[in-house]
């Protein structure tokens, strides 16, 4: 299963350090600059939700309606979002 993140704070971290010994789940995200971390980074937010099972929404209050505008244009069809 493919898991993205849009953001990549302490809440994503925290939630990839609980998840990643698991089997047959993958990650990446999407961020507005690319972090330090061993997981697959996407450019653009349509293309993490093109390529991922289920999304973590994992920015910060402020930045929460500027995210769900932007989905809002995707296709989410089949989609979890966290």
């Amino acid at each position: 299963m493919k898991q993205g993140f849009i953001g990549f704070g302490n809440l994503a971290k925290a939630v990839y350090l609980g998840l990643k010994e698991e089997k047959n789940i993958e990650f990446s995200y999407y961020s507005r600059s690319k972090k330090d971390i061993d997981i697959h980074f996407h450019k653009t937010l349509e293309q993490l939700v093109s390529e991922v099972d289920i999304i973590w929404i994992t920015v910060k209050p402020q930045d929460l309606g500027s995210v769900l505008e932007n989905l809002r244009h995707l296709n989410l069809n089949n989609k979890t979002i966290v």
